[in-house]
């Protein structure tokens, strides 16, 4: 899990996190949470079991 900065936008800061689809439990705590699916990034980009995923706070 990353807090990331957004350069200035509303919200500021993001939580950002890598799962994989196969651990459905996770992912369905994650959803419950307000995280969304997002593009992979960084070292998960070229990972197709990856999935990113983000919640923005504010």
């Amino acid at each position: 899990m990353r807090l990331v900065h957004t350069n200035g936008g509303d919200p500021d800061f993001v939580l950002r996190l890598e799962s994989t689809a196969a651990l459905k439990a996770a992912m369905g705590l994650y959803h419950s949470m307000g995280y969304q699916i997002i593009p992979n990034y960084g070292p998960y980009r070229e990972i197709p079991i990856s999935v990113c995923m983000e919640k923005l706070l504010g």
